[in-house]
């Protein structure tokens, strides 16, 4: 049997070019929506982010979701500067073992 020989594609037009990042999209047979990558990177999303979706006035608002519970470190770090200012943790610590 002869191996298959792959005939040269056509050339085809060059493809047309983007005259610049557009701010909608549209709403696939799944339900599904694509943002635009400038919007993505105005409202300050990452990958990985939990996003909320609500309805208001006619509109849909896309935010972070932020619970307690996704919180990151890194937001509370150096926050609470000062807290223990006066303790005294070698009394405390006297006291709890009687030294």
């Amino acid at each position: 049997m002869a191996p298959k020989v792959k005939g040269k594609k056509a050339a085809t037009a060059a493809p047309a070019v983007r005259r610049g990042r557009t701010t909608t999209s549209r709403l696939s047979s799944k339900n599904q929506i694509t943002l635009p990558v400038e919007v993505i990177r105005k409202a300050g999303f990452e990958v990985g982010d939990s996003l909320k979706l609500s309805f208001h006035g006619g509109k849909v608002i896309i935010e972070k979701d932020v619970s307690t519970s996704q919180l990151k470190l890194r937001e509370f770090a150096g926050s609470m500067t000062g807290t223990y200012a006066d303790y005294d943790f070698e009394s405390e610590r006297r006291d709890a073992w009687g030294d």
